[in-house]
């Protein structure tokens, strides 16, 4: 990310630095003699941490940007590895990025960050990330989000041909099953049971139904 761009790139920090928003110091990074150590327990954590998804991403997250391990690219890594942590659990989240939710509300992004620090609790920064989460998701369902503007930018352009006639489907009908899909879209069995195992996965239909009836609704 950082190749030829800065002098340490690719390797832990050997100076001292720090979060700056504009020319304000936000937060001094952890000295560098104890920054390999401090991530090779934040990974272990990660690995080994039984807390809900939502909030290890979030505390995952403040924790990389409280050690700040690179001379630069920190907030960008943090925030894709926030995403990354979502995704695994929802691959929906993979779709839904961090970086671009946190644009929006960059000042106040900022503000969770410098309150966690003060206090010595990622308690504020999980509350703020939570927050813009749930706005986000409250949105999407507000507005009744099609399928394709979810995953228009992640499938080839036979797929899409295929997610928008499903959607026009939907558009005049509540639900759907594996054989009607192979119907409108002229595929065979495998291929719509893999077409719909896919949107599935995504979270944008959901089954019910006996497994031989099965059948799909928009989620």
């Amino acid at each position: 990310m950082t190749a030829e761009l800065i002098n340490e790139s690719g390797r832990f920090r050997t100076k001292g630095a720090g979060v700056y928003q504009g020319n304000q110091l936000i937060h001094a990074g952890t000295p560098p003699q104890y920054i390999p150590e401090l991530i090779e327990q934040l990974f272990s954590w990660l690995k080994k941490s039984k807390v809900h998804p939502l909030i290890k991403a979030c505390v995952f997250h403040y924790e990389f940007e409280f050690i700040h391990p690179f001379q630069d690219g920190n907030g960008r890594l943090g925030r894709l590895w926030h995403t990354l942590i979502l995704s695994k659990w929802k691959e929906f989240f993979a779709w839904l990025s961090i970086e671009t939710l946190i644009q929006k509300k960059q000042q106040k992004y900022y503000e969770a960050i410098n309150l966690s620090n003060n206090i010595g609790k990622s308690t504020p920064f999980v509350t703020f990330i939570l927050e813009i989460i749930k706005e986000t998701l409250e949105e999407l369902q507000k507005n009744d989000l099609k399928m394709t503007d979810i995953l228009t930018d992640k499938m080839t352009d036979k797929e899409l041909q295929r997610l928008k006639i499903l959607e026009e489907y939907f558009e005049k009908n509540n639900y759907i099953d594996n054989s009607e899909v192979q119907k409108i879209l002229n595929v065979s069995d495998s291929t719509a049971r893999r077409f719909l195992n896919k949107l599935v996965k995504n979270g944008i239909l959901e089954t019910f139904g006996e497994k031989k009836g099965r059948k799909y609704r928009k989620k």
